[in-house]
């Protein structure tokens, strides 16, 4: 199935969900909305540069102004794709349930996370990383930096 796309903010959202992946099937696309929605729109999304590729709409001067909207296209998007693919292929609610689910909370849950993603001090943003970090030996020098693991 094929989506009729006007949009230029959303043709572009499903040209970087195809790139980014590599989708080549209906499948690919039904494993990776999830992935895209919780890691790559958080993590790696360059919502400046997407503002460059395809400009503002009249009357905003700010690519933040529009972040909030981008992001929420995408999960629009991304729902609008799982629909089609189960519409296509005649599966049932059961069968793509959890990408429903997680297209409906992206709309809300994708643009905090962005702004923490990026946000957030270095230095808390360390801290949480050090959390997992394991040290080469157990009385390692480097523990005492560790807010986790010193006194």
């Amino acid at each position: 199935a094929s989506l009729r796309i006007s949009c230029p903010r959303t043709q572009r959202i499903l040209e970087i969900f195809e790139q980014a992946y590599a989708i080549d099937s209906p499948s690919d696309a039904l494993l990776r909305i999830r992935h895209f929605l919780g890691e790559y729109l958080i993590q790696e999304f360059d919502h400046e540069g997407f503002c460059k590729v395809v400009g503002a709409p009249r009357g905003v001067v700010l690519a933040s102004d529009m972040l909030v909207h981008d992001l929420g296209l995408a999960a629009s998007l991304m729902l609008h794709v799982a629909m089609a693919i189960a519409k296509a292929f005649h599966l049932e609610m059961e069968d793509w349930e959890d990408i429903n689910e997680a297209c409906s909370r992206a709309i809300r849950i994708v643009p905090v996370c962005y702004a923490l993603q990026r946000t957030l001090p270095g230095a808390l943003n360390a801290a949480r990383a050090l959390r997992y970090l394991q040290s080469a030996e157990p009385n390692d020098d480097r523990d005492h930096l560790n807010p986790w693991k010193s006194e």
